[in-house]
């Protein structure tokens, strides 16, 4: 799993010549800008994912049975759930 849509890398041109009239803004700070929008797009993706799955969990937890006890009685659980809201909430 992961979030490999986005590819990183590096482009370089060299003994290129290009008019006037066809320079984008200031050039490089224009093209690196839609790279970090790429980026952030996928943080923010993945913050979403990870609020989702914390909810499933809840719910989970909170319905859930083993050898009789509620899952969400479980010192482990509690300790689980709340270090995943935890790093949610590092990632905002």
């Amino acid at each position: 799993m992961g979030m490999r849509g986005i590819g990183c890398g590096g482009l370089v041109f060299r003994d290129c010549e290009v008019p006037r009239e066809n320079l984008i803004a200031d050039g490089v700070h224009t093209i690196n800008s839609g790279g970090h929008m790429g980026m952030l797009v996928a943080s923010s993706i993945s913050l979403g994912l990870a609020e989702s799955a914390l909810e499933v969990c809840k719910r989970h937890v909170k319905e859930g049975l083993v050898g009789g006890q509620a899952l969400g009685q479980k010192e482990g659980v509690k300790a689980m759930l709340s270090e995943m809201g935890s790093s949610i909430e590092v990632m905002r």
